[in-house]
Order: structure tokens, then sequence, then C-alpha cells
């Protein structure tokens, strides 16, 4: 009884001492209960990083902001700090101090604000020097007052096309760019890739990312008037100045840029399909687009080509999404390349698009098979000994499973289970099978 109680008392003391030692690191400072080891001596290194953002902005919007622009310390600049032993702190190797990369620190930190659409952001920075002993610690403060965020007065399209332009107007409530919406190159990019997507649905098929560009207007268009008062005008000048930091906006159009290359500006249409139900993993799609070797089979505006002849047409038809004469939808054309190769008869689906005229589009579909068919035999075996009513039980069952791929040769999968299963009773006075 005595020897529990001094063993209670031991891990009692034993666990009011960690407790103790736990609130006193605790309560320590981190630059207690930090160390730096491989430090460069006799020079001053970075010790610590910190943003001070000020702003108008919500808690959670300045704290979000706050966490982004710490990771645009540049790298020369930037203390990694490792957790060691719950409460402790390591820097090795930490770089050593130079003015420049503090510079070079809120140039990237104001680039990130301007992507945001922060374009009046003001920084200040502070650096602190503290000697313990043989080091030179470093401490660098950022202290950034975001001003006002740039919001959108209007949104427009110039595209110089009459049919781009038609496309833009009709789909302009999908645009997620209002008037009255924060300014940002997030918000800007999406939008390009939108109006691309929505004229690669309709047929210009040549038309990329690069051919399309916002244009951002700063212009106060109370500058444009014409005054002969030069007092006039610079008080117009000052009062287009105190309205851009008091509510910044900007307008913003989508244009085309000019190219040489008219056919970019060419809505393609779909002419010929083409399906090789029967590629080989190994075949070059070049040489067998090429290729005389093929039985071809046609069936309407589509053509089937093969060799062997393990697959019918119809499957390939209903999974396509694209028709003869139709102008060409890349969305389409996508969605039948992925709907071809969830089909479990065939292992992987390659495609190629062939100009054809001056605008027309050939389309070929290479497949290559799945196995066809395959056998699964399953042989389990179990063992009893817990039940005294029923005996020492012992069973065995097996499950034949069989899976086509390809039934009727029209890509149907099928797939047939057989299962059956024996018990015995092996105890000694009792040889009755069940």
């Amino acid at each position: 009884m005595c020897m529990r109680l001094k063993l209670a008392k031991v891990k009692w003391f034993l666990g009011l001492f960690w407790l103790i030692a736990l609130l006193t690191l605790a309560g320590c400072s981190e630059e207690r209960r930090t160390k730096v080891v491989d430090y460069p001596i006799g020079k001053p290194f970075m010790y610590g990083n910190k943003v001070i953002l000020k702003g108008s902005g919500t808690k959670d919007e300045l704290k979000k902001l706050t966490t982004d622009l710490n990771n645009y310390w540049d790298d020369s600049a930037r203390v990694r700090k490792e957790q060691r032993y719950l409460l402790g702190y390591r820097i090795k190797n930490p770089p050593v101090y130079n003015s420049i990369n503090i510079i070079r620190s809120i140039n990237y930190m104001n680039a990130y604000l301007n992507a945001q659409g922060y374009y009046y952001a003001n920084f200040k920075d502070s650096i602190h020097k503290d000697s313990v002993g043989d080091q030179i610690r470093v401490n660098a403060t950022i202290t950034i007052n975001q001003g006002k965020n740039i919001s959108i007065d209007s949104v427009g399209y110039q595209l110089d096309d009459t049919t781009m332009q038609q496309l833009a107007l009709q789909r302009m409530r999908g645009s997620q760019i209002k008037k009255g919406s924060p300014y940002s190159k997030q918000l800007i990019s999406a939008e390009l890739d939108r109006m691309i997507s929505i004229y690669r649905r309709k047929g210009y098929y040549k038309l990329t990312r690069e051919d399309l560009y916002a244009e951002i207007d700063t212009t106060d268009i109370n500058l444009i008037e014409l005054t002969l008062d030069p007092f006039k005008q610079a008080e117009l000048i000052a009062e287009s100045a105190r309205k851009r930091r008091l509510n910044p906006t900007w307008n913003l159009t989508i244009k085309k840029r000019a190219t040489a290359d008219s056919s970019k500006l060419t809505q393609f249409k779909v002419a010929n399909i083409y399906y090789y139900p029967e590629t080989k993993i190994t075949d070059v799609i070049d040489s067998i687009t090429t290729s005389k070797g093929f039985i071809e089979e046609q069936h309407g505006d589509s053509y089937l080509r093969y060799q062997v002849g393990k697959f019918k047409y119809q499957p390939l038809k209903e999974h396509t999404f694209l028709s003869k004469g139709e102008l060409f939808n890349e969305e389409s054309y996508f969605k039948t390349m992925n709907t071809l190769g969830q089909i479990g008869a065939w292992q992987q689906v390659d495609s190629k698009i062939i100009e054809r005229d001056k605008d027309s589009l050939d389309l070929y579909f290479y497949l290559v098979p799945a196995l066809k068919q395959n056998f699964t035999i399953d042989l389990e075996g179990s063992r009893n000994t817990g039940d005294i009513g029923a005996g020492n039980l012992f069973g065995i069952s097996t499950n034949l499973s069989y899976k086509n791929r390809n039934v009727w040769k029209r890509a149907i999968q099928s797939i047939t289970n057989f299962r059956t299963g024996v018990e015995l009773n092996l105890s000694l006075g009792n040889n009755n099978t069940i």
C-alpha cells in the first residue's frame, strides 16, 4: 500500500514539474525560445520578418492579405523558422542582411497588391538591429497602407468583327465583371478565358487567348474639356487626383488584337468524321491516317475504318456529339473524347483535327481496344470452432466471374457471376455434411 502511494506521489510531482516547465516556456518570448545555428559571424543577418497591413477592409480580408504578403519576401530576406520540441524554434543558415533585398521584397508585394486591384498602396520599412553575443540580428518590418481598391466603372467590348461583337453582347450576362466590381487581374483573366470559350464553341477554331486583351482606361473625361484658364485646368487636375484617391475607378474594354491571319476570324464547320476502333497501342497516328490498308464503311457523314471488324458503328455514333455541317464546338469535341474513353471497350482514345478547304475540319478518332474478355476465380475457405451446438465447421466457397467488354460488337459490357460453396461438420462424433 505504501509503495503504491509513493509511486502515485512521484507521478504527481513529475506531472506537476512538466506542467510548470511548459508554462514557463510558454511565458517566455519567442525570441528566447529561438536558437540560431550556422549564422554568419560578424555580419548582420535576417532574424525576423513582419508585415503590418493597414486598410479599410474586413478583419478576414486584412488577415488573408497579410498572410499572402508574407509569402512575397525575397528569398534572400526571408527567415525560415523550424519548430522544435513543441515550443522551441530554430533558424539555420540565416541570410545576410542587405537593404536591396528589402527593396526587392517591397516591389514583389506591390506587384501582388496591384494584381488584387490596389494601385495606391504606400510602403514603409523599418529595420531593427540587435546584438546577442557574436550575433547581429536584424528584424525587418514592412508597414503597408493598402489604400482604396479600384472598382470597375464600365465594361465594354470592341472586337472589330460583327459576329464576334454580337456573340459578346449576347453572352454579356454571364460575365463576372459588373459595374462596381473590384478590379483584379484574376477577374480580368477569367473574363478573357470565358470569351475564348464562347468563341471556340461557335466555330472559331484558331482563335486563342493571346488574340484578346483587356484595355484599361484611367482617363478622367473632365480633363479632356478644353479650357484656356490655367487656374481652371490646375483645379480640374487637383479635383481628379482627389477623386482617384477617394474612389478610384477604371473603364474596361475587351478588344481583339490586330492580326494578318484571317483564318483566326473564320468560323470552321465540321466536315467528315473518321473512326479507327482497332488502333494498336504501338501505332503511329500520322501513319495510320494516310494508310490504305483499311476496310472503310461510310455511314452518312462518318467513316469507320478497320481491318478485322471487331466493332459496329452504332455505339461510336451514339457517343459523338458533333455532326457534319455544324459549327465546330470545342466543348462537344472534348466531351466526345471523354465519353468514348469512359466506355470499357477501349482503353485509350486519341484524336486529331485536320483542316480541309478554308473553313472545314475533318475529325479523326483513334481508339485502342481493351482486353475483350477475362475470367476471375476466387476461392475462399473458413473454419468455425466456436459454436458448441454446431460443432467444428469447415467451409469452402468459390466465385467465378466472366466479363465481356464488347458484347455483339456493340461495346456493351456484361458481367456474369457464379457462386457456390460447401460447409462440412468435422466433429468426430458427427460426420454429417451440411
